[in-house]
């Protein structure tokens, strides 16, 4: 069995110096970057044709996530409600209590 499972502190540190390395690597990378990378045009304010299309895609997607919430608020309304109803009387909805009367 691997000791390094139940052992942690016992573990050599090779995990820890890859995530280093590469936390290294991806921070170097971000601060090397040309700084025209980092936004498109249409973001960094240039007039275009495309702001109404992005503005309008942006306002749909809040849509679906706003009604899929809504949606998923309504449910749990509708559980919380009907846990609150008290049960119906099963027995007599199936007859049982006239059956255990003919029984005795």
């Amino acid at each position: 069995m691997n000791r390094r499972i139940f052992h942690p502190e016992k573990s050599s540190g090779r995990s820890s110096r890859i995530a280093a390395r590469a936390f290294a690597v991806l921070a170097s990378a971000l601060l090397l970057a040309p700084k025209p990378l980092l936004a498109c045009a249409v973001c960094m304010g240039a007039e275009s044709n495309v702001r109404p299309a992005i503005n309008a895609a942006i306002f749909v997607m809040l849509g679906f996530i706003g009604s899929m919430l809504a949606g998923i608020g309504g449910f749990a309304w509708y559980l919380a409600r009907r846990a609150r109803q008290p049960q119906p009387d099963y027995d007599r909805i199936l007859g049982l209590n006239e059956e255990k009367r003919h029984l005795s």
